[in-house]
């Protein structure tokens, strides 16, 4: 009796385990990028998704994330390379924050505008440091 009882124990504690890692929860201020095998696959938000494959990547990406354009249409957002576009002005080294979503499937794009804020450092609020960005 007691060994079945610790079997149950740990098969729910096994189970809970893989759900865990399977299950990924989009609000509606975010999506995930989808990237499989270095290629962008696609937005998917906002909703409950289940990762199967381990060949995919799912970054995060939220409206106000700041990320730095690397060429036209493609901003470095999340540390992954997503396409993206835009209305105003921008070139490449320069920073971006997402504004938006649009699109389905893999033809989905990240809306950014221009950062305010261009400079190459933060700021520690906590010590004070400054912290230089890569």
């Amino acid at each position: 009796m007691d060994h079945q009882l610790m079997g149950l124990v740990i098969g729910v504690v096994l189970l809970f385990m893989t759900l865990t890692g399977i299950v990924r929860v989009a609000s509606e201020h975010e999506r995930f990028a989808v990237i499989e095998l270095g290629r962008f696959k696609g937005l998917k938000g906002p909703g409950v998704f289940f990762k199967f494959s381990r060949h995919l990547q799912w970054l995060r990406v939220k409206l106000g994330d700041r990320g730095e354009l690397l060429a036209p249409g493609v901003a470095r957002i999340a540390a992954g390379e997503l396409p993206v576009t835009t209305n105003d002005p921008v070139s490449a080294r320069q920073f971006v924050r997402v504004i938006g979503f649009e699109g389905k499937g893999s033809g989905s794009r990240l809306v950014v505008e221009l950062d305010p804020d261009q400079r190459r450092e933060i700021q520690c609020l906590k010590c004070g440091h400054v912290m230089e960005l890569e």
